[in-house]
């Protein structure tokens, strides 16, 4: 139950910021309730993630492992990893 309740409430959120993001004009007004949606979208993820996601154990499939372990390569081959980006070999995700 609470769990559906938070994701719900990220598909609204996302739902309300995709269709401001599609806007063709802006005015000061949709601006100010476009910032204000976009914090409350980064609250709502933060709480998914806290909340939510370790009530799941996944895993990746072949091909996202694959494709992990491509990018990491070529990563390598460049240098360091970006700033920011955890390298896992993990093959559970939470």
């Amino acid at each position: 139950k609470k769990e559906n309740t938070i994701v719900l409430n990220n598909l609204f959120d996302f739902a309300t910021w995709h269709g401001f993001t599609k806007l063709r004009m802006h005015t000061d007004s949709t601006l100010q309730v476009y910032d204000a949606l976009t914090s409350s979208l980064g609250y709502q993820l933060r709480t998914f993630e806290t909340k939510v996601c370790p009530q799941f154990e996944t895993k990746e499939t072949p091909l996202e492992a694959g494709a992990r372990l491509q990018c990491q390569t070529q990563q390598m081959k460049k240098g360091s990893p970006k700033p920011g980006k955890k390298v896992s070999t993990n093959k559970t995700r939470h």
